[in-house]
């Protein structure tokens, strides 16, 4: 038995249906991405009565009872009784331009969404010397078009379209009133009458007569066949990314995931290093964690098949484990002092970090879990979570506390600060002070538990202060090293399985801490933000504490605070030209540091010893206090007063290599010797 019909209706009750709402698209079916020109050939193609591939169709009921939504430009939509599945672009194109007043959203050569409204020059089309598609034109809310050799024609009042004979397309299914009044303006002229007639009968008519295959899926095909022949064809076009795939797939079980990536997306944004995240990166991270809980599954991955094969009980377990994931990788970044997504080295390594991140708290809370359920102590994590509620009265806290002390030899790995150890130490202190006035313990008992639990505290501390460290670690070897320059997939599944072993003490070294190598020449050769390495060395100058020149505030002080900070040369690319030195040399990062922009206009082409000695006056501050600035960029400033390029950039290339050292852990070999200079402060 057939599962679908065949059918040939009219184009223009098909369009008619789809202004109505009774032809809709399904949810997961991707925004619509035709540019311009694929629209004016389709266009073409049909005045010419050209085919232009079938339609697939879904008759709405029975056991596939898909949530629809209506094409781009359609209001006021009825329940439909027909979905799209193969098509979208073609019948959505055709609807905006041949049914709209408001134009077609299309996208310019450039990428950049438009509105546009297309006309057919008559004689064009009647001239079969020309090809059909220079004769459809198309312009913007102005309706001024582009002619051959640049010539505007102005055609925004009927008057200058009947003028022009230019036609506009979105007439083409009521073209009797505007063909009527073109005669009339051309009353004098019998030629252009007839230009109309042969016009309506050879082109218009190919419109309006124009027939489109439908293949129509009948109502009751299962919706397991329904996603799996759109996915096997709709893929022509722009290529179906895997967020849509999977769209299709949890339409099955009646899951909207991209109504519920909208929400977690409006969440994570507010990072602000993770405005780049999109809906692929975040299935990347949960599949990654699915696939290492998953028994089934030998290795822990994120390849597209496997993402594919999640289901909507997969995503809906996991979402929220991977979002608290990202949240910590962003706070995790911010303490590494990048703050925007513009500064992050590998948005790869990010899906790695948020998967690392999210496995250390979901052990965690599966620990705590089983915990609870023995009815065992409660894990400490969770109690100074809740201790440092804003809500919570001090009677509240200090309960906690009490609970706090009987957790303290069992505790996990806390996410805690110094200050924070400190404030529960404070409280602990302040119980046990209670307790020793009410004569529950002595004085000796008191000072015995507030040690036990101080020393807890501090063995907590460290063991998170060890964990940071390690990602640290790995996440700078990941940057510096330039792992994630190529194909990721491969990258990122590695780096997960082996850096939670690693937190377990599994494994001696992750592959990407022994294997990273930095060549001490990539800091001459990195000129750009696009390079990791550049991002890199950037966000290890801020926690050295650089200070801008000109305010003598922090960089740190100044992002947070919303002023405009990128980097900048130390000795002018206009003075460099001047003194001939090499580009490459003086735009590599070695010249380079986080400034104000205010600062960088201070600083203009001028040389050093001048732009310093202006700050100083403009300031009040004296040497001295200028080099501690100087000091927090890893720049000497005896060569900057000097002039002396040379040596300021020898020393500085030194300086950069030895906080790249420290951060990878890592000894780097210095591929140019530095040279003998005058003695050093001990600082350099």
């Amino acid at each position: 038995m057939s599962t679908f019909n065949i059918d040939r209706p009219l184009l223009s009750n098909i369009l008619t249906h789809i202004g109505t709402g009774r032809i809709q698209l399904p949810d997961f079916q991707r925004d619509w991405r035709w540019d311009d020109y694929r629209i004016r050939s389709l266009l073409a193609s049909v005045s010419q009565a050209f085919p232009i591939g079938a339609v697939l169709t879904l008759a709405v009921g029975g056991k596939n009872s898909l949530k629809p939504r209506p094409i781009e430009g359609v209001e006021n939509a009825e329940t439909p009784n027909t979905l799209i599945l193969d098509g979208q672009q073609r019948l959505t194109a055709l609807f905006q331009s041949l049914k709209s007043e408001q134009g077609a959203y299309t996208l310019n050569a450039k990428g950049k969404p438009i509105t546009r409204y297309y006309y057919l020059d008559m004689e064009k089309c009647l001239n079969d010397e020309i090809d059909r598609e220079k004769a459809v034109l198309s312009c913007r809310e102005n309706r001024r078009v582009q002619r051959e050799h640049g010539q505007s024609i102005d055609i925004a009042s009927p008057e200058m379209e009947y003028k022009n004979s230019m036609f506009p397309v979105n007439k083409i299914f009521d073209s009797d009133d505007w063909g009527d009044e073109y005669k009339d303006y051309w009353q004098q002229d019998s030629s252009k009458r007839e230009l109309f007639n042969t016009f309506n009968r050879e082109v218009i008519g190919c419109f309006k007569q124009y027939n489109l295959p439908i293949i129509r899926l009948l109502e009751d095909t299962p919706r397991e066949a329904v996603c799996l022949i759109f996915e096997k064809v709709n893929t022509r076009g722009v290529t179906l990314t895997i967020f849509e795939l999977l769209t299709a797939s949890f339409a099955i079980d009646d899951f909207q995931l991209r109504e519920d990536w909208d929400d977690r997306f409006k969440r994570l944004k507010e990072q602000p290093v993770l405005e780049n995240l999109d809906s692929t990166d975040f299935l990347r991270a949960l599949t990654l964690l699915f696939t290492n809980a998953n028994p089934e599954i030998s290795t822990a991955n994120c390849t597209r098949r496997s993402i594919l094969q999640l289901k909507a009980a997969d995503y809906k377990k996991w979402a929220d484990i991977t979002e608290d994931g990202f949240i910590q990788a962003a706070k995790f970044l911010n303490d590494l002092k990048i703050f925007t997504a513009k500064d992050v080295p590998y948005q790869t390594q990010l899906i790695a970090l948020a998967a690392i991140l999210a496995d250390v708290n979901a052990a965690y809370e599966s620990a705590l879990r089983a915990e609870k359920k023995k009815k065992k102590k409660v894990a400490l994590k969770d109690i100074v979570y809740g201790m440092f509620d804003a809500s919570h009265s001090q009677e509240q806290m200090l309960q906690q506390v009490q609970v706090l002390q009987q957790a303290l030899l069992s505790s996990d790995a806390v996410d805690m600060d110094h200050t924070q150890v400190e404030e529960i130490v404070a409280l602990i202190a302040t119980l046990i002070e209670e307790r020793q006035e009410q004569g529950e313990i002595t004085e000796e008992e008191s000072e015995e538990e507030l040690k036990k639990a101080e020393e807890e505290l501090k063995k907590a501390y460290k063991v998170q202060q060890d964990k940071d460290q390690k990602i640290s670690r790995w996440y700078w070897c990941g940057v510096f090293g330039e792992m994630y320059a190529g194909a990721a997939d491969t990258q990122i599944a590695n780096d997960f399985s082996e850096v939670t072993s690693w937190l377990r003490e599994e494994i001696d070294l992750p592959s990407t801490i022994r294997e990273a190598n930095f060549q001490s020449n990539r800091l001459l050769e990195v000129q750009t933000r696009a390079s990791a390495v550049y991002k890199g060395v950037y966000a290890l100058l801020i926690p050295n504490g650089c200070r801008d020149f000109l305010t003598g505030s922090s960089i740190d002080e100044q992002i947070s605070s919303g002023s405009t900070i990128d980097i900048h040369h130390i000795f002018p690319r206009d003075w460099c030209r001047n003194q001939g030195i090499e580009p490459n040399v003086c735009n590599s990062i070695i010249n380079k540091t986080a400034l104000s922009a205010s600062t960088n206009r201070k600083i203009g082409g001028r040389a050093p010893s001048e732009y310093l000695q202006e700050i100083q006056e403009e300031t009040g501050i004296d040497s001295n206090q200028m080099d501690e600035i100087l000091d927090s960029h890893l720049i000497f400033g005896e060569a900057l007063r000097e002039d002396y390029f040379d040596k300021f950039f020898d020393i500085r290339e030194d300086a950069l290599l030895e906080v790249i050292e420290k951060a990878m852990g890592k000894k780097i070999i210095r591929e140019r010797g530095l040279p003998d200079l005058p003695d050093l402060p001990d600082r350099f």
